[in-house]
């Protein structure tokens, strides 16, 4: 909880330049990926060694996603009240918002794909497309869960005191985020990585984590002839 509460601190920090807000996302992506896994994160060194690694790729996804952004805020903005001449404006509002839906999915995984996979911007932006329509039913529960959490805080923030309302702003992006990761990272692995690996003829390296058991050690515990166990490495994904 703490720590999902230092992460949107740490977001919040690095978005207000606003044209870091992509290389900011996937360093809080990575952050909460590695939550998502039961893995531990060094917050502040891993988000931003992540930041400086992925920049290139979620600098450009950010930028068009602010222009994206704007366009929509317009559309929903300015359509209403011209469709009060003409009904061709109520269908260019719903084109827009089922756009703007689609998009909002997309990101679901664009930033997941820039930190774990070794792809193009091409690729990765045609992949989040592909699984935004495969795994729909996720990708609606996904929005929709994200969407209920998100007004549930703000309608409670009118009745709670100041100390509540600034616990939940805090809290609301990294808890969505993790809800976010958590049901989208499985689906990537599902149709992109473990495919990979089935066809080298190898076993996925984080495979090998989320079957660890609580009782696998680091170290082994022999006084006699101590020595450290090597922990499996991922990879990212090469096509």
């Amino acid at each position: 909880f703490w720590n999902l509460i230092k992460l949107n601190l740490l977001y919040s920090l690095a978005c207000i330049p606003i044209v870091t807000i992509g290389p900011a996302t996937a360093a809080f992506t990575t952050v909460l990926k590695k939550y998502s896994m039961e893995r531990h994160s060094y917050i502040w060194s891993d988000f931003w060694e992540s930041f400086k690694k992925n920049f290139k790729q979620s600098f450009w996804v950010g930028i068009v996603d602010i222009i994206l952004l704007i366009g929509t805020i317009s559309a929903i903005t300015v359509y209403p009240k011209l469709s009060e001449t003409s009904k061709l404006f109520t269908v260019a509002l719903l084109i827009s918002i089922s756009i703007a839906v689609t998009l909002i999915i997309m990101n679901f995984y664009i930033f997941l794909m820039i930190i774990s996979l070794e792809l193009s911007l091409k690729d990765i932006i045609k992949n989040a497309f592909i699984l935004t329509c495969a795994a729909l039913k996720e990708n609606v529960i996904t929005l929709l869960a994200v969407s209920l959490v998100a007004a549930a805080v703000y309608a409670l923030m009118f009745f709670l005191n100041i100390f509540f309302i600034l616990l939940f702003t805090l809290f609301l992006s990294s808890f969505c985020g993790f809800v976010i990761v958590f049901n989208c990272y499985p689906i990537i692995q599902k149709y992109i990585i473990n495919p990979y690996y089935e066809a080298k003829g190898i076993e996925n390296p984080e495979n090998q984590y989320a079957n660890a058991s609580e009782d696998d050690a680091i170290f082994n515990d022999n006084a006699e002839n101590a020595k450290r166990i090597k922990t499996p490495k991922s990879k990212k994904i090469i096509s």
